[in-house]
């Protein structure tokens, strides 16, 4: 996802026209990253008051990016001269500049997100793991199934915590 939202953030490079469909493909991948994360939103937000700093905080941010990323994608559809040709807001100087300021923030927001998820990002990138679960779950998206991450054995494992939902028992030596 960094390397789209690099590409979009460099319209000379990719013109308009790629510009607005790696948008429409970065809005499908943050539903998708969203869908992976459901839990954890969830849990948070329903504890939040007796939550962490550490979680309140990673909370707190990704709301902003929330709040940021909507207000890109929204700007973005009525100033689109591409796929939704037919927005009355195309050319429009005020859309246009609150969708790139919502970019720039967006841009800056994700940049702390990534640096505070760096430890799970430099071990998927020196595993060099393929995200088995990830894929899987964007073909089932694609195919409709609904909850594809709903699993039906009781000793299944949290997507990417590590995590195991049994209670550990103690290590023989």
């Amino acid at each position: 996802m960094a390397i789209f939202f690099l590409l979009l953030m460099n319209v000379p490079v990719t013109g308009v026209l790629l510009h607005e469909w790696i948008g429409a493909g970065l809005v499908a991948a943050i539903f998708i990253h969203l869908a992976l994360n459901r839990r954890w939103i969830a849990g948070v937000a329903r504890r939040f008051k007796s939550a962490g700093t550490k979680a309140k905080g990673r909370f707190v941010l990704d709301t902003a990016i929330a709040v940021a990323a909507g207000a890109c994608v929204v700007t973005g559809l009525l100033i689109s001269r591409f796929l939704f040709p037919w927005t009355v807001s195309a050319g429009s100087g005020t859309l246009y500049a609150a969708h790139v300021g919502s970019a720039c923030l967006l841009f800056v927001l994700l940049i702390v997100h990534v640096a505070l998820h760096r430890r799970f990002v430099l071990g998927i990138l020196k595993k060099g793991r393929t995200g088995a679960r990830l894929k899987s779950f964007a073909v089932r998206a694609a195919a409709g199934v609904s909850h594809p991450l709903r699993s039906t054995r009781s000793s299944a494992r949290v997507p990417f915590s590590g995590h195991s939902r049994r209670p550990r028992t103690a290590r023989r030596r």
